[in-house]
């Protein structure tokens, strides 16, 4: 008996021994284990292109433009630039709880405007806790992947919806909530307000700028001097001036760009003769068209000298159609701009 008794001991002190030689074999191992796994990622991280470094930089970036993962499945919000999703189904799916048949219902958004609900799972979830919420807050059935189904105690006044709603952490995340929301109409306001003072500005630039290109038109279409030799100095300012300080007496947008900003009254020579050569190029345009378009046409040029004893040339073109003469245009060539 005392010899078999000896026999066990030591059978017993072998497996015990043998136990803590696993023990510390997995133990040795696990490191090991861990490290080929991480050199298995790098090395299918290096074969896509990728590396690590990367991934983890990705993710900071996303984290920093206001977009974070959150779990729950794929039919609800993703992020906060959504809002809650909330389908109003005409029967929603029905389960055994107790002893009836219990699903949930949509007139519980009208007393909990952040609740969520999935048909892929059939389950409840929190929009503010999910996206709002902070790292400390810990985890809760609304926010976990599986979500809230439990539709017996949802109406519960200290479980459910209602006492979810009543806890710290809901109610921290409903505030955040709200300074998001408030934060967000601000900033679309104010880029509101900015692109409608653009639009306002471009508005503006453009009448005043159709005005000085009619004025100029009016001028070369009269064939009238456009400018004086000295018109910062007498009554005299030339016709085109004239012409612009008239109409600025009517027009309260053409007054202001002329009187109220020093630079791009867009009044100077330069911009004469740049609006001059754009309204030529507009005539050359419309007499090509009309010549190409034609059966015949026929040109008279001529030429004459002028008081600074340079040469202008003219051009006269007829156009006939379907045997027909039906326009005729004449106009000047090109010739030095003038200036002051």
């Amino acid at each position: 008996m005392a010899g078999e008794q000896q026999r066990l001991s030591n059978s017993e002190e072998e497996e015990d021994g043998g136990e803590e030689q696993t023990e510390q074999h997995d133990k040795d191992t696990q490191p090991a284990l861990v490290t080929e796994h991480n050199d298995e990622e790098k090395q299918t991280a290096a074969a896509q292109g990728q590396s690590a470094p990367l991934v983890t930089e990705a993710w900071q970036d996303t984290a920093k433009a206001g977009v974070r993962r959150v779990p729950g499945p794929t039919d609800i919000s993703q992020s906060r630039a959504e809002q809650p999703k909330q389908p109003h189904l005409k029967i929603f799916p029905r389960t055994y709880q107790g002893d009836r048949r219990r699903c949930f219902s949509k007139d519980w958004y009208n007393t909990h405007k952040w609740l969520e609900y999935s048909q892929s799972k059939d389950s409840a979830y929190c929009y503010a806790c999910r996206h709002f919420s902070l790292p400390s807050s810990g985890d809760s059935v609304f926010t976990s992947e599986e979500g809230f189904k439990h539709w017996k105690k949802a109406t519960f006044k200290d479980g459910g919806l209602l006492g979810h709603a009543k806890s710290e952490a809901h109610t921290n995340a409903m505030l955040a909530w709200a300074e998001y929301e408030k934060s967000t109409a601000s900033t679309s306001s104010l880029s509101a307000s900015l692109n409608a003072e653009y639009n306002k500005l471009v508005k503006e630039n453009r009448e005043y700028i159709k005005v000085v290109g009619e004025t100029l038109l009016l001028t070369a279409t009269q064939n009238i001097a456009q400018r004086a030799h000295k018109e910062s100095e007498g009554e005299n300012k030339g016709n085109f001036l004239a012409i612009m300080e008239l109409l600025a007496k009517h027009n309260p947008t053409v007054k202001r760009k002329m009187t109220s900003q020093r630079n791009a009254t867009y009044l100077g020579h330069d911009t004469q003769n740049e609006i001059i050569d754009c309204l030529a190029e507009m005539v050359r345009t419309s007499v090509t068209s009309e010549v190409s378009q034609s059966e015949a046409f026929s040109i008279l040029v001529d030429e004459t000298k002028d008081l600074s004893k340079k040469e202008q040339m003219s051009f006269g073109h007829m156009c006939t159609k379907d045997g027909l003469r039906y326009r005729g245009r004449c106009f000047r060539g090109p010739q030095e701009s003038y200036k002051d």
